[in-house]
C-alpha cells in the first residue's frame, strides 16, 4: 500500500480504496434518503450477497493463472467479496461495538476454504446483518435499510430500488396499497432502465464509474 501511495503521488494521479458498491447509483440514492431524514432513524441494515460458482464466467476467473492470488487470500473468494458489503454496513453503523460471525464450509471452494458467512454487527442503537454465500441461487446482492418512517430495498442484479412507507390506514387496505405501490415502482424502474439501455445512457450498477468521477 505504501508503494502504491508513493507511486500515485509521484505520478500525479489519484488513488482510493475501491468500495465501489458504496458509490453505486442506487446505494447513493438510498444514502440520500437517509441523509435527508426521509427514512427516519435507521434501525437495521440487511445485506445479502451471493455469487454463482457454477457460471462459466466464474469458472474462467478461478481457473485463470492471473487469479491464482485468490487461493492465497485468507478466506479466499469469500473474503475478497466481503469488503463490498461491509463498506456499506460500516457507512451506516460507523464503528460496530459488537460483531458475531459464523463461517461454514460446504466443499464449494478448494482447500477447505469457507464458502458461507453470516455476521451480525451492532452499535448502541443500530444493527446490521450480513450474509455472503457461494452456494445460494440465484446470485445477486440486495440491501434493505429499515427506518422509523420508511424501508428501502435495493436490488443490484435487477437495478431497482423500492421504498415502503408507513401508512395510517386499516391493515387490509394498507397491504393492498403496498402491493400495488411495489408493483408500480418495479415497473417504473424496469421502464427507465430499458429506456436508458436503448439510448446508451445506462451506467454499470456497480459504482465504479461513480468512484472514478
Amino acid at each position: 500500500a505504501d508503494a502504491m501511495i508513493a507511486t500515485a503521488r509521484r505520478s500525479g494521479v489519484k488513488l482510493c480504496i475501491d468500495h465501489s458498491r458504496l458509490w453505486a447509483p442506487l446505494v447513493m440514492k438510498a444514502r440520500q434518503l437517509v441523509e435527508e431524514g426521509k427514512i427516519g432513524r435507521v434501525l437495521h441494515i440487511d445485506i445479502n450477497y451471493s455469487f454463482d460458482m457454477d457460471s462459466t464466467d466464474t469458472g474462467d476467473v478461478l481457473n485463470n493463472d492471473k487469479m491464482a492470488w485468490l487461493q492465497r487470500v485468507p478466506g479466499g473468494l469469500l473474503f475478497d467479496m466481503m469488503p463490498h458489503a461491509v463498506s456499506i454496513l460500516l457507512h451506516f453503523l460507523k464503528e460496530p461495538l459488537t460483531i458475531s460471525a459464523k463461517g461454514m464450509r460446504n466443499g464449494i471452494m478448494p482447500g477447505g476454504l469457507p464458502d458461507e458467512l453470516r455476521a451480525i454487527l451492532s452499535t448502541t442503537n443500530v444493527t446490521g446483518y450480513l450474509s455472503i454465500s457461494l452456494g445460494i441461487k440465484p446470485d445477486g446482492m440486495t440491501i434493505r435499510i429499515y427506518g422509523t418512517k420508511m424501508s428501502v430495498h435495493v436490488n443490484f442484479p435487477n437495478v431497482t430500488m423500492t421504498t415502503q412507507k408507513q401508512r395510517h390506514v386499516p391493515r387490509k387496505i394498507r397491504r393492498a396499497l403496498e402491493n400495488v405501490e411495489q408493483a408500480f415502482q418495479l415497473l417504473s424502474c424496469t421502464f427507465v432502465n430499458g429506456f436508458r439501455l436503448a439510448v446508451g445512457t445506462m451506467h454499470p450498477p456497480d459504482g465504479i464509474a461513480s468512484v472514478i468521477e
